[in-house]
């Protein structure tokens, strides 16, 4: 595996509109990028961002999988790493031959590949729901949105008609339940697809073998200690499995696991990296780790309770700079712990967003955040995140983020009024209004009350965060 202190290639396939990849052009700008999306917007929306920002180690091309596996361009040439984020199923089994035939041609020995994908057995219960939403589609030519309701109301009729279905599935209430949380948008994407393919991972795995792919592990990072943060019950019955392909397939089943976020090597499976190799990773502070008695961690398995003093302490010594894994478990009280069980708890802070990984890489990411910022303000576009210069993770903002990012640049001294009336102008400038819990704030005086508790929670926690991570510069 490539170190990504050097160069390195990457490849993204069915890449959208093109954020994702021009995130990571900006933060590695050592990297050399590719996306590949058959969808001509998407991929001149891309270009348009990456030209914007600035971006001069990244391209978009339009192509399609299936041409690409027969013939692959000379000038893509190989890729250290390949992404596949939810492509593979949704679309139909010969693409999938494509996708697979087309990363034979593109990995180079030891790359990794990054594929995502609905999964069974998690979403048996919604086969039933999604089969018939596509059949209302298809006899009929209102919205998309429409369809998601009337399909939703159809099957509250049948749970209290006391359908078959519903009593041999009592899932489906609570997925129909579900339904009326989600965003419109997501629920048309997922269940009107006309190729909506939940796969077992041993298909997965399998049909990746024929690109000499070897599963490594979940980008999930909690799930890589499945099966022993399982019940003892269950973990047993995992263990007494034979062959890795079934004990995954058998925590699937104990999870009821609807998404797998897996990891494949291109040769054999990688050996895992000594601790003494993990020491050299560097790590810095997150969001504001919860004031409370134990640190509860959400997974996929449920919520894990770790040692809340071991985590402040790593937190505390990591708030003001990044810090190597080596230097934080030199530290007490990190000393009179198992190393394993630090590496453990580092992990779960990780994946709850507590700690970054850290990297001293010259960063690009001041022009892709100052043009993101104001395509959403202006423009309306709908992107959900922004850049830090000192980690590879993307951050979640809000529109109201994305207008204090661009006021705290044309102007970084604001206390909390400032910040608040300079808020209220930018939206008004735009055309929009604050809302709080679903009211529009139209008259002056609500607005502006409101507008002050968002700028105090603002200079508070998320400017902080942000000069951390290095999504603005340091005060």
């Amino acid at each position: 595996m490539p170190e990504l202190t050097g160069g390195f290639r990457y490849l993204e396939l069915g890449t959208g509109q093109g954020f994702g990849l021009c995130a990571l052009a900006a933060v590695y700008p050592q990297g050399e990028f590719i996306g590949v999306d058959f969808n001509p917007e998407h991929i001149a929306h891309a270009r348009g961002l990456a030209e914007a920002a600035g971006l001069t180690n990244i391209r978009f091309e339009e192509a399609d999988f299936s041409v690409l596996a027969e013939d692959w361009p000379a000038d893509f040439g190989a890729f250290d790493y390949a992404v596949m984020h939810g492509i593979y199923s949704w679309v139909p089994e010969p693409i999938r031959a494509a996708l697979v035939a087309l990363l034979n041609r593109a990995l180079q020995p030891g790359g990794l590949v990054y594929v995502s994908y609905n999964t069974l057995p998690g979403w048996t219960s919604a086969i039933p729901l999604q089969h018939m939403l596509r059949r209302l589609q298809v006899a009929s030519s209102v919205s998309g949105e429409q369809i998601i309701q009337q399909g939703a109301a159809l099957f509250d009729n049948l749970v209290q008609a006391g359908a078959g279905v519903a009593q041999a599935m009592p899932p489906l209430k609570a997925r129909l339940d579900s339904l009326k949380t989600q965003s419109s948008a997501y629920l048309v994407q997922e269940y009107l697809h006309e190729n909506w393919h939940p796969l077992w991972f041993s298909q997965v795995h399998d049909e990746l073998a024929a690109a000499k792919l070897s599963y490594v592990g979940s980008a999930t990072l909690p799930e890589n200690y499945l099966p022993g943060l399982l019940a003892k019950e269950q973990a047993e019955v995992v263990n007494g499995a034979e062959g890795y392909v079934m004990r995954q397939e058998l925590i699937d089943l104990m999870l009821n696991q609807s998404f797998r976020r897996d990891l494949y090597c291109r040769g054999p499976r990688l050996q895992r990296r000594s601790m003494a190799q993990l020491g050299a990773f560097s790590v810095v502070a997150g969001r504001p780790l919860d004031e409370t008695e134990v640190c509860r961690i959400s997974t996929s398995f449920g919520h894990l309770t770790i040692d809340f003093t071991l985590a402040q302490a790593i937190y505390a010594a990591v708030l003001d700079q990044p810090r190597t894994l080596d230097h934080v478990a030199s530290l007490a009280p990190m000393t009179e712990k198992p190393v394993h069980e630090l590496i453990q708890v580092v992990t779960m802070l990780l994946h709850a967003g507590y700690l970054a990984l850290a990297h001293s890489a010259a960063a690009r990411v001041e022009a892709l955040n100052d043009v993101v910022s104001q395509q959403v303000i202006d423009e309306f576009v709908p992107y959900t995140c922004l850049v830090g210069a000192h980690t590879p993770t993307a951050l979640g903002a809000s529109d109201t983020d994305m207008a204090f990012y661009r006021i705290v640049r044309q102007a970084p001294l604001q206390n909390s009024k400032q910040l608040a009336a300079a808020l209220v102008d930018s939206l008004r400038a735009s055309g929009r209004n604050l809302v709080k819990s679903g009211k529009v704030l139209s008259v002056p005086d609500e607005a502006f009350e409101h507008a002050q508790t968002l700028s105090e929670k603002f200079l508070g926690q998320t400017l902080p965060l942000w000069q951390r991570l290095g999504v603005m510069p340091p005060p």
